[in-house]
């Protein structure tokens, strides 16, 4: 039974997930409300901590626009009421008229309140891009001793 369970939340929070990456990228503020708790913080790869209302207020401005938003390799530990998620975010945010390739790590806590799992907060870190090959030189060759 707790299996079952276990299953449904993990695709009730799929679903949350699909439709947030959506409505991100629409700039469907309120799908984007529904999703989430009143009290909901978003924290940045730089430590700066958003509330919902600066976050929904960014995406309606469109002073913050995504081209693309994708929600991957999740990772889910559920808890009675309560679940943990860590996943890779893959996005095309456009911000002053430049699009940008970025990719995030993200710790998401959900909570079921009225029998509904909503997001409660979201903190996310940067995942550099990959670093070119360093070039490969050989040894140093030793010098024949002298006579």
């Amino acid at each position: 039974m707790a299996q079952d369970a276990n299953s449904t939340t993990e695709q009730e929070i799929k679903r949350l997930l699909a439709t947030q990456d959506e409505a991100i990228v629409k700039g469907d503020v309120n799908t984007l409300k529904k999703l989430s708790t009143d009290d909901f913080t978003l924290v940045s790869p730089i430590g700066s901590i958003t509330t919902k209302e600066a976050f929904l207020q960014s995406l309606e401005s469109r002073r913050v626009a995504y081209e693309e938003h994708h929600t991957e390799d999740l990772k889910l530990r559920i808890f009675a009421e309560m679940a943990v998620a860590q996943t890779v975010l893959k996005m095309k945010p456009v911000l002053n008229g430049q699009s940008r390739d970025v990719q995030m790590r993200a710790t998401m806590v959900f909570v079921k309140v009225k029998d509904q799992w909503l997001l409660y907060t979201l903190h996310s870190s940067t995942i550099p891009p990959p670093r070119p090959p360093q070039p490969v030189t050989s040894p140093a060759t030793p010098k024949p001793p002298s006579e």
